[in-house]
């Protein structure tokens, strides 16, 4: 199957491939991820899965998952996510 890019998209990926950290690539796109850009990730993804863009792929959702987690609980009740991980 051809999975075919927009400009904005490449350069996305070319970013994801680079030597760059993946927390790197995460702060060039504010840890946001739109729904385009999510079924897009899937879908390379699913291509590949079994060598390295796969595995920066999965570590780029879970560092921006992570991120707007963290984010999320601190404006929520003003837990710092480390504290609460350590609870559990």
């Amino acid at each position: 199957m051809e999975i075919k890019i927009n400009s904005e998209q490449e350069e996305f990926f070319n970013y994801l491939e680079s030597d760059r950290t993946i927390q790197e690539v995460a702060r060039l796109y504010d840890w946001s991820i739109t729904a385009d850009r999510y079924a897009l990730l899937g879908l390379v993804y699913m291509q590949n899965k079994n060598n390295r863009l796969g595995k920066r792929i999965l570590d780029y959702l879970c560092e921006c998952n992570f991120h707007t987690s963290h984010e999320a609980l601190e404006k929520s009740n003003g837990i710092d996510l480390h504290d609460f991980l350590k609870a559990y």
